[in-house]
């Protein structure tokens, strides 16, 4: 468990347990309503509203099973889900999920298989070594600039600080945050039809590294 004061209140991050994963999922939702790679997937905002729960339900599962998910202690305020490139062990109830998922996205099935791969030549081109890939951080509207976000990415990079830590954003505001954090820009690629990507890696910690 980590803690963090963060203006007045305390942060406690610990990781997610199964039954808050449905809480969990529509935080993340509302967190990407407005994000600029879910608003060119799914451009229709009531859609987008009612689809994002349950994509996240599906990449929640999925994560628990091959890496890892940091919340915070009591109303999830926030959410980090952190995986290993490779890592392909999901469980049936994911599987199921996946397969169901171009009926669930119909017409925004291709932009989103357009961007997942994008996404995963990226994020191989970003760092060629054993890393962990940030593959969502989010927090609810209503407790963003909090601290909540920040405290959930020293979490996560405090359990493998041996290992570089990669992650992939759409927005520019968040290039600057993860700054502060310590990640650098290390690829500026914006798809084809011009959605900005910038991939970012925060290089392992010198003092962990074996040998």
């Amino acid at each position: 468990m980590v803690e963090a004061v963060a203006d007045e209140a305390v942060v406690d991050v610990v990781p997610l347990e199964r039954r808050r994963v449905d809480e969990a999922s529509r935080v993340l939702a509302r967190a990407f309503h407005d994000d600029p790679a879910w608003a060119w997937i799914v451009p229709a905002d009531a859609r987008r509203a009612r689809i994002l729960p349950w994509l996240f339900r599906v990449a929640l599962r999925t994560t628990l099973a091959t890496g890892a998910v940091d919340t915070t202690r009591g109303p999830v305020r926030g959410i980090a889900l952190w995986s290993r490139p490779g890592a392909d062990a999901v469980d049936a109830a994911t599987e199921r999920s996946l397969l169901v998922l171009p009926l669930r996205l119909r017409t925004a099935y291709g932009r989103f298989r357009a961007y997942a791969e994008w996404n995963r030549d990226l994020q191989a081109r970003a760092w060629a070594g054993p890393s962990v890939f940030l593959s969502g951080l989010g927090v609810d509207p209503p407790h963003q600039r909090c601290g909540v976000g920040g405290t959930l990415l020293e979490a996560g990079r405090s359990r493998d600080p041996a290992l570089a830590a990669v992650l992939l954003t759409n927005d520019l505001g968040n290039v600057r945050f993860y700054e502060r954090h310590g990640y650098d820009v290390v690829l500026d690629a914006p798809m084809p039809h011009g959605l900005p990507t910038w991939a970012m890696v925060r290089p392992p910690d010198p003092t962990r590294l074996p040998g």
